[in-house]
């Protein structure tokens, strides 16, 4: 069997649940973020994460994982956690004709400071407890506004 499972995550300042359930991140980050000086101090980081998959083959197991590697090779463990799939509901999904399935994990860190140059790396562990990594490069450069 062919998994087409999808896979995206969104860097942010800010997640807000909206009347209705809509989600609106707040100051979105592209693939790095760019500092003059170190240690930078956020008040809020946050991390949204989507699978998608089809609903004939849905998730039955998923864990992520919330980390800092500075540049010297140094590792943080900030964050892990199971994640509760007893909300995928992939079988009421097929019978109204749906095709894809998607598990939300969102997550906001308070007072997260990196203490010099640094990735920050959430790790996803689906059913093969294969890790699917996406990250964001904290980097140090001069003149920025």
């Amino acid at each position: 069997m062919t998994r087409t499972r999808r896979l995206s995550v969104v860097f942010c300042d800010d997640i807000r649940v909206e009347v209705g359930g809509k989600h609106s991140y707040i100051g979105v980050y592209g693939t790095t973020i760019d500092s003059r000086e170190f240690p930078l101090k956020f008040a809020s980081f946050a991390v949204a994460i989507t699978i998608e998959m089809p609903v004939s083959d849905p998730l039955t197991s998923l864990e992520v994982e919330f980390e800092i590697v500075s540049d010297d090779g140094a590792t943080t463990l900030i964050g892990k956690s199971p994640v509760d799939l007893s909300g995928l509901n992939a079988e009421a999904a097929h019978a109204s004709g749906m095709e894809f399935v998607a598990q939300n994990v969102m997550a906001t860190f308070g007072g997260i400071t990196f203490q010099q140059p640094s990735t920050f790396r959430v790790a996803v562990r689906m059913d093969d407890g294969v890790a699917h990594t996406r990250q964001i490069r904290i980097r140090q450069v001069d003149g920025v506004g």
